[in-house]
């Protein structure tokens, strides 16, 4: 869709997560407060999204990756939890390079 109503140089920015989280301890007590409070859902119904996927989307370049931790760096925020109780979301930024 976003292909359809930008323009070449345009920038578009998107995030998700990796499968690997889904093994994470905190994604695991995320699923547990889910079942348990919300609604019943299994980890394989959480869409998560590989890298390679940002890299090779027809007529956009992939300019920018940083997850949670790098970010955090840059922007100079002091992480506070233990890297376990936190979900490494993952942000991407690509600008169309082609119609």
């Amino acid at each position: 869709m976003f292909n359809l109503v930008q323009d070449t140089g345009d920038i578009i920015g998107s995030a998700s997560f990796q499968d690997e989280i889904k093994e994470s301890l905190v994604f695991k007590k995320l699923m547990s407060f889910f079942g348990d409070s919300i609604s019943k859902a299994s980890a394989s119904e959480y869409q998560t999204v590989p890298n390679e996927y940002y890299r090779n989307i027809e007529n956009y370049s992939l300019i920018d990756h940083q997850d949670y931790f790098s970010l955090s760096k840059t922007y100079n925020h002091k992480i506070e939890l233990v890297k376990e109780m936190i979900l490494n979301e993952n942000f991407y930024m690509l600008q169309k390079v082609g119609s």
